[in-house]
């Protein structure tokens, strides 16, 4: 069965999300997908084939940090 893994960050800086943005618009906003490693934390470190999935949120939370939510979708 193919998974989604939602993945959330609080304040992620505004240069972090700068990269993030451009490695969305490089992977062509969803239609290429890339390998990823979960957080270790998820207790699951084989590489999952993935692409992004819809759009990012990235409301603003600081001056200078967003709260960020991805979606990645398993292909």
């Amino acid at each position: 069965a193919m998974h989604k893994y939602v993945l959330t960050w609080n304040a992620l800086p505004q240069s972090q999300l700068n990269e993030l943005r451009a490695f969305d618009k490089d992977r062509g906003y969803g239609s290429k997908p890339f390998y990823f490693t979960l957080p270790k934390s998820w207790n699951d470190l084989e590489p999952k084939f993935v692409r992004i999935d819809g759009e990012i949120s990235f409301p603003k939370v600081g001056r200078r940090h967003h709260s960020i939510t991805l979606t990645l979708k398993e292909v």
